[in-house]
């Protein structure tokens, strides 16, 4: 079993999966994820070229991260490695 927990202002999920019972885009932490991070990009989408370039980059870029690292903890064989990317998913979370 693995444990995951995402946090951001009202999007709060508490995750307990079978992994091999169960896909990754079937997964509500991703799922969130994925939303958050086209969210994101919609909005900075509509920013003027000075914002976009500076801030909107790496706001792009963190908000990426959060999904991308759930995705690579996913595809680990071991617990502790899984829990680790989802600790670098938090991070990116709180960095966007």
């Amino acid at each position: 079993m693995v444990n995951g927990h995402l946090s951001f202002g009202d999007w709060s999920v508490m995750i307990i999966i079978n992994i091999s019972m169960i896909g990754l885009k079937d997964l509500k932490l991703y799922q969130l994820a994925y939303s958050f991070e086209e969210r994101i990009w919609n909005i900075v989408s509509t920013w003027n070229y000075f914002e976009k370039s500076t801030i909107g980059k790496q706001l792009a870029r963190s908000a990426d991260s959060v999904s991308s690292n759930i995705c690579e903890g996913y595809g680990r064989y071991h617990y502790k490695e899984n829990k680790n990317f989802l600790f670098y998913a938090r991070g990116s979370l709180y960095e966007t």
